[in-house]
């Protein structure tokens, strides 16, 4: 009677034994698999923030480079009016010294 208690007791141990083992591997699977889908989703975070840096510098290069026309337009523009009135007093100088000489 006793020798059967301690061979079912021995019994229960081993199985216990033997499913704590299983458990153990079981968890450390769970856990390399929570590790490589943590990883999985880092990278991919880090994938979207990149292409979302790389559409926000796009982004600012168009604006940049529209700014950069306004402003280029705008300075043609005063360019044109300055080489205008340059013009307009060159012809009245013209005439100015002409009409000096004219008169001497």
């Amino acid at each position: 009677m006793y020798l059967d208690a301690l061979k079912q007791i021995q019994s229960l141990e081993q199985s216990l034994s033997e499913e704590k083992a299983a458990a153990r591997v079981k968890a450390q699977a769970a856990e390399e698999d929570a590790r490589n889908r943590g990883l999985a989703l880092l990278e991919e975070t880090r994938r979207a923030v990149r292409a979302a840096d790389g559409e926000a510098a796009k982004t600012q290069e168009e604006r940049a480079e529209a700014l950069r026309q306004e402003v280029l337009d705008q300075a043609q523009g005063e360019c044109e009016a300055l080489r205008r009135k340059a013009s307009e007093r060159m012809e009245q100088a013209a005439a100015l010294i002409v009409g000096k000489v004219v008169e001497r």
